[in-house]
Order: structure tokens, then sequence, then C-alpha cells
């Protein structure tokens, strides 16, 4: 009893974040997986299994080379323990990484700046829409989100104690992002470092960060995939991995294609329903750099992290929304870090602005006509209303900081009102006929290329 307590009081934190994941995400157990890129992981890890390859990666009897392979493996091991393929099952495996994810941050925040900002933070993440979507889809985004603040987080540890002898976990984990998203899961960790090095206050090198010798461990992890895949499907493995997915995505995009400033007109609308505390955050940022006022190393890091990641991912004419999730941690840490120090006034008036969309949203939604949406219509304008109600009472009774919080709760209320009448959803959306017929049944033209010599 004793040894088992002396677990609980040391895991304390990772149980309470884990507890309450999945509190916010069971409403949706029920949930069938959707037919547009769901169902299509699930058939490839079927796929997978049926050609006893685990690099043999087919969709509709066509090569597939888009993702790499460890979430295949990820969507495998959860067919092995539930017996079967269900979305809550995999979205097991989300709410592990996150609980990671939101645990390493808050203690990186609660030693660096204070509780109350660490808490703060967790929870906007959290809470925020491209967050709990990634959180409650079958998609590897979480994955590449959460390695590459691992990797981040584990290079400025480094860098503030000026000590790099654990530099190599940094390209432990780039590898590992790689491996559940590919390119970007390298780019985006090694542009923040090399790039923080011109701005940071203490100066180091390519070899303090060995750089050389971290290389080859991300080139280990890229052979993981691509060597085996290459032995097996030869030269059609590299075109079609360089020019379809590579060079197509990034210049003619064959799919996604949105204009070199779609990120920046949808920025805000990622951190909802902080995109009001976040724009003003920025723009913060822009006085005090032009004011040339003084910035903490932390700072500077966040910002770099977010500025690169976007601009980077800008020049590749593919763009979905989902791309931006690496950036969400480092967002929302600056803007609690400036809520924390902006004057009653400040917070007030981004407190109301965001009431007042609140209360705005519900009637526009009334007027979207997307087939998608409309199962969805009718609870989504109850829960915003309900919570912005609530929130607008909390207003006028001067629990400003309250009612500005509760407005993260938007996203667990509205789970909860859909997972009561999720069979009726998923009916209403045909979600079920897809998996009926989709869903242990692999095509006798795939099984045929499969196996075919």
């Amino acid at each position: 009893m004793k040894l088992f307590q002396k677990i609980l009081n040391k895991n304390k934190l990772y149980i309470t974040i884990f507890s309450i994941l999945i509190l916010i995400t069971i409403p949706l157990i029920f949930r069938v997986f959707t037919p547009r890129d769901e169902l299509k992981y699930v058939l490839i890890s079927e796929n997978i299994l049926k050609s006893g390859n685990p690099f043999l990666f087919f969709v509709n009897g066509e090569l597939y080379t888009d993702k790499p392979p460890l979430y295949f493996y990820i969507i495998i091991l959860s067919k092995f323990i539930f017996g079967g393929y269900y979305t809550y099952g995999i979205v097991l495996f989300n709410i592990i990484i996150e609980t990671i994810f939101i645990a390493k941050i808050y203690k990186f925040l609660y030693k660096r700046i204070n509780k109350n900002v660490a808490l703060i933070s967790v929870y906007m993440i959290t809470a925020s829409i491209l967050q709990y979507f990634s959180l409650i889809l079958v998609r590897m985004d979480i994955f590449l989100s959460t390695f590459i603040t691992l990797a981040l987080i584990n290079f400025y540890e480094c860098y503030e104690k000026n000590n790099y002898k654990n530099i190599y976990k940094f390209y432990i984990f780039t590898g590992f992002a790689f491996l559940f998203k590919g390119l970007v899961g390298i780019l985006t960790p090694l542009f923040v470092i090399l790039f923080f090095k011109f701005f940071a206050s203490k100066k180091y090198t390519m070899k303090n960060i060995k750089i050389f010798q971290g290389i080859l461990i991300i080139i280990l992890f890229i052979i993981f995939w691509i060597l085996p895949a290459y032995l097996t499907f030869g030269n059609k493995f590299i075109q079609d991995l360089l020019f379809k997915q590579v060079y197509s995505r990034t210049i003619t995009a064959f799919v996604h294609k949105h204009s070199f400033y779609y990120y920046l007109e949808i920025f805000p609308a990622i951190f909802f329903p902080w995109s009001v505390a976040t724009i003003y955050t920025i723009f913060n940022y822009f006085k005090i750099i032009y004011q040339k006022k003084t910035i903490s190393d932390l700072e500077k890091f966040l910002i770099l992290w977010v500025l690169i990641t976007v601009l980077y991912l800008s020049f590749a004419k593919s763009k979905l929304v989902i791309y931006l999730l690496p950036v969400i941690p480092a967002m929302l840490i600056l803007t609690t870090i400036t809520l924390s120090k902006a004057e009653k006034k400040i917070k007030s008036r981004i407190t109301m602005i965001t009431i007042l969309i609140f209360s705005i949203i519900p009637i526009s939604l009334i007027f979207i006509k997307s087939k998608d949406f409309i199962p969805f219509k009718m609870y989504a304008i109850i829960c915003i209303s309900v919570v912005a109600l609530i929130s607008d009472i909390l207003f006028i009774f001067n629990h400003k900081k309250l009612s500005y919080l509760i407005l993260g709760l938007l996203f667990p209320v509205t789970a909860l009102i859909i997972g009561i009448k999720i069979n009726y959803i998923n009916e209403k959306i045909g979600y079920k006929e897809h998996e009926k017929k989709m869903k242990y049944k692999i095509p006798k033209e795939i099984t045929d290329k499969l196996y075919k010599k």
C-alpha cells in the first residue's frame, strides 16, 4: 500500500492531467471514424497487418507515401489492445502523449516563471480549438507537436544552464517528430535553434550543440523508414516521396492550395477562444520590439518558435490549418506572460470583447449551410450561447478573471452535448455507413496488389 501511495504521489501531476483529458473527451467515446482521413489511416494500418510488411503502405490500391509509419503502428497497437479499430481506443494514445506534453510545459513554466502562469498557460493550450480537435481526432499531428515541443524545451534547458550534455535528447525528439509527420518535424526545431543563435544573450556554437552528431542521429531516424521502404518498392517509392509529396506539396500544391498569406489570415482563429488575447499579445510584442525594450531570452525563443514556423510553412503552396498546431504552445505561453503583466483595464477589455464575440457567433452560425456542419449546428449554437451567458453573468458580478477562463469550457461542454446525441449525429453524417463498408473489409484490388510480387 505504501509503495502504491508513493507511486501515486510521485506521478500526481500526470494522473491529474490524464484524468482531466479523459473527462473532457470521453463523451465522444462512441464517435465513429470520419471517412476522409481517419478511415484511410485505419485502412492503411489494416493493409500493413495483411501484408505482413510494416513499411508497405497502400490505400485504394495505390502506394501511400504521405506519412511516415509510427502513427500507423499506434493504430495497429490499439487494435491488439481493444480487439478492433475504435476511435476512442486510438484517441487514448493521443491522451497519453498530450499528458506528457502538458506536464512538461507546466513543469518548465513553473520552474522559470510561477505557478499561476504555468497553470493558465496549460489551461489555455488545452482549451484552444486546434489543440482540442487534434486531441479528439485520429491524426498524428498531436504527436508531431508534442515531440517538437519536447525537443525545443530540451534545447532551451541546455541553453539556460549553458550545459549541452543532454542536447542529444533534442535530436532524438526531432527524429521521433519526423517519424510521425515527416520533414516538418525536422525543419521546425532545427530552424528555431539555428536562428535563436543570433538573438540569444548567451552565445553558443554549432560545436556546443553537437550539430553534426545530431544530424547523424536524425539521419538514423530517416533511414528507419526510407531504407526498408526503398528496398520494398525501389525507385517508385523515392520518386513518389520526392516528387509527389515533397515537390508537389511545396511547389505546385496538388492538394490544399492557398495563398502565401493564408496562415496570417487565419492565425488568430486557431487560438479561439483566446483569439482577442493573442492579437493583443502580437501587437504588444511589436510595440516592445519597436521601442527596443528588453525581452527575456525565453520570450525571444518563443517568438522565434512562432515566427519561423509560420514563415517557412507559408512558403509551401499546400496549406492546412492543422499544420500550425506546433505554434499553439509557444503563442499561448507568450499570451499568458503578456496577460500576467497587463493592466486590469486591458484584461477587462479583452474579456469584454471576447464575450461580445461569443454572443455574436450563435447568430452567425444560423446562416452556415455547410453539409458537414448542419448536424452539429443546433448543439454548437446552444453550447456557445450557454457558455457566453454564464460568462456574462460572472462578468457583471465582477468575477472578470473567472468569466474569461470559463470560456475555455466551450469545447468540453459541446463534446458532452454532442456525446449524448452521438448515434443520431453518426447516422446523420453517414459516417456509420462508411464504417460498415470499410472497417474490417479490405477491398480485393488492394489485397491483390499487396501480394503481387
